[in-house]
């Protein structure tokens, strides 16, 4: 992979994101290791970003997501306008979400102790 580019095609890092999930994937098929990408705060891209074109709208398909991927969706409603549409009915779909209320920076912490046994680095970080 490698190759940074240095100017920004859309369609250059959308081929080149979709080159990565599927190297993923084949990892995962030869390490039973799954990759899990987390993308948190939709419902600001479009009320706070307001970009001209969202990267809401490349996300990729449900059926374009290789095996051993999981990608998590984030936000705080399920009204995001520029999802793509098969995207917004898997979010609608009740086997498909998980609805929490809001976590405390205390709170994360504690779920990260709980899921990781190894050191993260985590150790100078304030609680607050």
């Amino acid at each position: 992979m490698g190759e940074s580019p240095s100017y920004f095609d859309r369609d250059h890092l959308l081929s080149r994101f979709h080159r990565q999930l599927n190297l993923l994937s084949e990892d995962w098929k030869t390490t039973g290791r799954k990759t899990f990408i987390l993308i948190d705060g939709l419902d600001h891209v479009a009320r706070e970003l307001k970009p001209q074109h969202s990267f809401l709208g490349d996300l990729p398909f449900p059926e374009q997501i290789p095996e051993g991927i999981v990608i998590i969706l984030g936000s705080q409603t399920d009204q995001i306008e520029d999802l793509p549409d098969k995207v917004q009915y898997e979010i609608q779909q009740s086997t498909r979400r998980i609805e929490m209320l809001t976590l405390n920076r205390e709170a994360v912490f504690r779920i990260l102790d709980k899921v990781w046994t190894a050191p993260l680095g985590l150790e100078g970080l304030e609680v607050r």
